[in-house]
């Protein structure tokens, strides 16, 4: 099951892009707007309806401006999801490309009548076709891993070496 969670980098972000914003905003509009309600306005009742209609304003600012951030960040994740999808889009018809030509490349030395084959640098068989198999008797997934060793007598096998 896939883990829906944010990564931490998406989590760092979404506070620098949304939660320092708002905390910014919120600062300077309580700072600034005390301070000019107090400059402005002498009654005291008519301070405290300003304060509560400057609350009241404030609740809205805020709430689109946490929308218009929510938002964008939720466009770039977006643009994340989809770039990640496209790449594994790509990496999947990349490997059944490589599975075809692989298929193709087995069939082709497969129909060569000769014995083929290619061995590491310690002699131990990595590929073979199916004349090869035939002539030792055996599947490629019993040759594959051993040497000559394991087929022929020491001096023949160390004839092919």
């Amino acid at each position: 099951m896939p883990d829906d969670r944010l990564p931490a980098s998406s989590l760092s972000e979404a506070l620098t892009q949304v939660v320092l914003p708002y905390l910014l905003l919120g600062v300077l509009w309580i700072l600034g707007s005390d301070a000019l309600l107090a400059a402005l306005i002498d009654d005291p009742i008519h301070q405290q309806q300003a304060q509560t209609l400057k609350g009241w304003f404030f609740i809205g600012l805020t709430a689109g401006l946490l929308t218009l951030l929510i938002r964008r960040m939720q466009s770039r994740l977006l643009l994340q999801q989809r770039a990640i999808l496209a790449a594994k889009a790509a990496v999947a018809l990349g490997k059944q490309a490589q599975e075809d030509d692989h298929a193709r490349l087995r069939a082709l030395i497969d129909t060569i009548p000769d014995p083929v084959w290619m061995k590491d640098e310690n002699g131990a068989y990595l590929f073979c076709n199916r004349r090869f198999s035939a002539l030792y008797g055996a599947p490629f997934s019993d040759i594959a891993g051993k040497t000559d060793f394991d087929f022929v007598d020491a001096e023949q096998a160390r004839f092919f070496q």
